[in-house]
């Protein structure tokens, strides 16, 4: 079948080739009936005329077409400029193959509009790829493959043919032959060339049509050589960003006179010219912007690592070192971040040069040797040993001699005892400041944790074990205050190593074992449990039983959930402790990383063994039977109750025992997770012992028998209806004697006939409420006693909330601000007053104050402890006539360099502070306001008669080693603030 009657009798051919010249009949004929062609390949013949191949520019879809066999220069040009002048086209990709490279050709291909990509397999040994064409910018991308050794000069037309963006040179040309492309390429007004690198033919692929970027690869082997003149054409072109190549070149470089501002060079020589001139050059450049700097094949001699070491702009540096100590030179390097040594030292002596590098550099760098790698983090003071495991870590031991480190990490792989000679090194040095030793990755045996024993100013260790009674050794060091135990291990395995810690740490020290917290205060006697798993995993509480023999244990708090039932063994072996000192217990629930909580219960069982613990004196705790809330009835010296939880109906047989027995002591009853039914109201109402109570109410039925309680001093109310607790107050009101000092309403607005009622309750000291109408505000000054208010209302007429200071026994006052600027006229009544102000605690919550009302607060010369936020960084200015301020809360945002040079002049006048919080705000305890505070501190304050200024700020991770040389706790302690309201 002919051509023609292939093509006619297929119409949707959409991919063509025709690959012979012996075809019958011409491609011309076929082009009526191939109007669906999107690729079409053909091979040309050798006696064609110029209009033979012009109709393939009109086929319509026509994106791909590929053209083989030699043909007479300039044959093609017809075809060329039809398909450049037809404005319908959608040829994207042409490849021309096995042909004469002609550069009239090319440049005629590069006026088809619509081209992204063309390629021109010369048939003498060269390959040229044109890639991401954008034809309105005449821009492109540039490879060039030398399969042959070729003679590269004639290549310098391409330079002007297009304005090219990243050139990759693969395979070897003539060398020296391109410096005439490079040249044209400087030479043109607006140079784009971003990238040049080169490529070795293992790494190249000929065939592959990604549209992806050239990626600069820093570890790249180049096979393409260029020798000094052709790197100094390079380095002309003003727009290279990255230059990857191989010099082969035994001639010292001369010094360029023009540099383009790269940023990333990658130079493998294979002779031994020196560089120091192009180094140089790049270290007198201004505003230079090389920040990686690889060279590779030769070590580098004294001069030129000496002019490496002053390029400024350096973050990466990788070579090699004729001598290790010109590491020196490379101490001014303040940006350098990483530097890889590719030459051959014995570790201990690469150790020794690296250390005066970390002692002289400001910023973080790490080194890179061998796999092995030694970091320095100056901020966080940390020294980082990643090790391999064939590295023995006694090469790493000139390291110890850094000064004042407080942190060391080692990780990596490494044998077992192989750790031993690094430790002792840092155990041995009188000079050893170390505080914090994270060993990661494998265990370390136990002559590895005895030599760790021996670091005394060791306070935190993270590790693993795999001898367990090792763990013991640790009570040798005094000052330990956080173990992280990594291994897996069950806590009865581990707890007489544990029991040792606690007994000789510091004061306060924290174990951390899978997920576990466990936390003892010598000076508190408190035994803190947590279980901090981020989803709330449930352990097995028989696990803590031993810590049931700590001497003196006087607190227990249990924070997270176990295993219901899993506490009874550890509260039998409490119970059994001759002369018992536990006078409190507290669970308490926590969240999971999603914000889920489920509260702690004890069963019958746990209970059983609870309430033979008689010295309790105070509990906090949930029940998950009825039978189990019983049993309290059995601790009869217990003062103090927190119910989080119960069953239903479970708390009156509870409540009923209490009533019966003939003095209780208890005086506090919290009940949480429920409301009171009413008849659990008339229980509570009769255990007269009662002086504090917080709870909530089904419907508030029997609520007025709570006036009964006539020892009440502290009534927390969490859910009431209004009309039960309008009923409550008047019969406070109207009960004698009065006794109660404390309400606070949680949930309901109090209306103006409440506050009636209220007001009438003249030992009322302490009120925490919201008023449904701001009028109420008047009658507060029938409360002759009243010291402490919280109050929340919003409205913001600022000549009722201005009555507030016609409380004159007022000393803390927390109040919601309806709005800025609302409280103004408060504040100015407050310090107009005829009588001397006494109100020493303000908290102003919801919105931040403005200058107009911060410049009235200023006046209240009583203030003592201040909370609230500014609207206007001005406020701060203020702050200076505080001369009484002892307690500063800031809870608004602010700018550390905004704010830092205000800071010290707070310092400087009001000296009685003792404690200042900045709830958010960026980390600014730079060395020079550290300095300059500490110089202000010990100008005005005495500290044998005032203890240190506590600084408490966001994001704080500790003070720099220069913090640490000068730091005096004495006038300044610095720490992270934590909100636990």
């Amino acid at each position: 079948m002919e051509l023609v009657e292939y093509c006619e009798s297929n119409p949707n051919l959409t991919r063509l080739e025709v690959m012979s010249n012996d075809i019958y009949g011409k491609l011309t004929d076929i082009m009526p009936y191939c109007n669906q062609l999107e690729t079409l390949a053909f091979k040309v013949k050798s006696d064609f005329d110029d209009s033979e191949y012009t109709p393939v520019a009109k086929l319509p879809k026509l994106c791909d077409l590929r053209i083989e066999g030699n043909h007479e220069v300039g044959s093609l040009n017809t075809l060329f400029n039809a398909l450049a002048k037809n404005e319908q086209t959608n040829l994207t990709k042409l490849k021309i193959d096995k042909a004469n490279i002609d550069y009239d050709e090319i440049a005629e291909v590069l006026r088809i509009q619509t081209l992204q990509k063309c390629r021109f397999n010369g048939n003498k040994g060269l390959v040229i790829k044109i890639d991401s064409i954008s034809f309105d910018q005449r821009l492109a991308k540039l490879t060039l493959y030398f399969k042959k050794e070729l003679d590269a000069a004639n290549l310098a037309d391409l330079g002007s043919l297009i304005n090219i963006t990243n050139l990759l040179i693969v395979g070897r040309h003539k060398i020296g032959t391109l410096a005439k492309l490079f040249t044209r390429i400087a030479e043109r007004k607006s140079p784009k060339l971003e990238q040049l690198i080169t490529l070795s033919d293992m790494e190249f692929d000929e065939d592959g049509d990604s549209d992806e970027d050239i990626q600069f690869n820093f570890f790249s082997e180049p096979i393409t050589y260029l020798n000094n003149e052709e790197i100094i054409e390079v380095l002309k072109i003003k727009s290279l960003n990255v230059l990857d190549c191989q010099i082969d070149d035994h001639r010292a470089i001369e010094f360029p006179t023009r540099l383009a501002k790269v940023k990333r060079i990658s130079i493998k020589k294979c002779g031994g010219g020196s560089l120091a001139n192009l180094f140089q050059a790049f270290a007198l450049q201004e505003c230079a912007k090389l920040t990686i700097l690889s060279i590779s094949g030769f070590p580098l001699d004294h001069n030129e690592i000496f002019e490496i070491g002053r390029i400024q702009s350096l973050a990466r540096l990788t070579c090699g070192f004729i001598d290790l100590k010109s590491i020196n030179y490379l101490t001014p390097l303040n940006n350098l971040e990483i530097l890889k040594i590719n030459s051959q030292h014995q570790l201990n002596k690469v150790s020794e040069a690296v250390l005066n590098l970390f002692i002289s550099c400001n910023g973080n760098i790490s080194i890179l040797y061998e796999n092995n790698c030694i970091s320095m983090d100056k901020n966080g003071r940390a020294l980082t040993i990643t090790m391999r495991e064939s590295t023995c870590s006694a090469d790493f031991e000139p390291l110890s001699n850094m000064p004042k480190l407080p942190i060391l990490i080692i990780d990596g792989k490494y044998k077992l005892n192989s750790l031993a000679p690094l430790i002792k090194a840092f155990a041995t040095k009188r000079s050893t400041v170390l505080q914090k030793l994270c060993i990661e990755i494998d265990p370390i045996d136990y002559n590895e944790v005895k030599q760790i024993s021996q670091i005394k100013t060791l306070r935190y260790l993270e590790c693993e074990f795999s001898d367990l009674e090792s763990i013991k050794l640790l009570r040798h060091l005094a000052n330990l205050e956080v173990l992280k135990i990594h291994s897996e291990h069950d806590l009865r395995d581990i707890a007489e190593g544990v029991l040792n810690v606690f007994m000789g740490g510091a004061n306060e020290i924290s174990v951390f074992c899978l997920c576990r917290e466990i936390t003892f205060n010598k000076s508190l006697r408190k035994l803190t449990i947590s279980n901090i798993s981020y989803f709330c995993e449930v352990f097995d509480a028989q696990e803590y039983v031993v810590l049931a023999e700590l001497p003196n244990l006087g607190t227990l708090h249990i924070k997270g959930e176990h295993k219901i039932g899993s506490f009874k063994y550890f509260f039998q072996a409490l119970a059994a402790r001759e002369c018992s000192a536990l006078r409190e217990i507290s669970v308490n629930r926590r969240n999971d990383v999603l914000g889920h909580f489920r509260i702690q219960t004890f069963n019958y069982e746990e209970s059983k063994e609870l309430v033979k613990i008689l010295t309790l004196k105070k509990l906090k705790c949930g029940f998950s039977d009825g039978k189990s809330l019983e049993l309290l009835s059995l601790l009869t010296d217990l003062e103090e109750l927190e119910i989080t939880t119960y069953p239903e109906g479970s708390l009156i047989q509870f409540l009923h025992s209490l009533v019966l027995r003939e003095s209780s002591k208890l005086q506090c009853l919290v009940i949480k997770g429920k409301s009171l039914t009413c008849e659990e109201t008339a229980h509570v109402a009769r255990v007269k012992s009662l002086r504090r109570l917080e709870c909530g109410f089904v419907d508030g039925k029997n609520i007025e028998l709570l006036a009964q309680l006539n020892q009440l001093k502290e009534l927390i109310i969490r859910n009431l209806e209004r009309d039960s607790m309008s009923r409550l107050f008047h019969v406070f009101a109207a009960t004698e004697p009065k006794t109660l000092q404390l309400l606070n309403v949680k949930s309901t607005p109090i209306s103006y006939i409440d506050t009636e009622a209220i007001v009438q309750i003249q030992s009322l000291r302490s009120l925490h409420c919201e008023f449904a109408e701001i009028k109420s505000i008047e009658l507060l000054v029938k409360l002759p006693q009243l010291k402490d208010l919280t109050i929340k209302f919003d409205e913001s007429e600022g000549e009722e909330i201005k009555r507030l200071a016609q409380l004159n026994m007022l000393t803390d006052l927390q109040i919601t601000s309806p709005n800025v600027g609302s409280l103004t006229e408060l504040f100015k009544g407050i310090s107009l007053k005829p009588t001397k102000p006494i109100l020493q605690s303000l908290v102003i919550q919801d919105n931040n104050v403005d200058l107009e009302e911060f410049q009235e607060i200023i006046k209240v010369k009583s203030l003592r402890r201040l909370k609230c936020g500014f609207i206007d960084k001005e406020c701060f200015q203020e702050l200076r006539y505080f001369e009484n301020l002892e307690v500063l809360e800031i809870t608004s945002y602010h700018n550390s360099d905004e704010i830092s040079q205000i800071l010290l002049r707070i310092f400087q006048f009001c000296f009685k502070l003792k404690v200042i919080d900045l709830r958010y705000g960026t980390q600014f305890v730079n060395l020079q306001f550290f300095r300059e505070a500490l110089k202000i501190l010990r100008e005005i304050r005495n500290p044998i008669e005032q203890g240190p200024l506590q600084l408490r700020i966001p994001f704080f991770e500790g003070l720099t080693l220069e913090q640490i040389e000068i730091a005096d706790e004495a006038y300044l302690i610095i720490s992270r603030f934590i909100d636990d309201s």
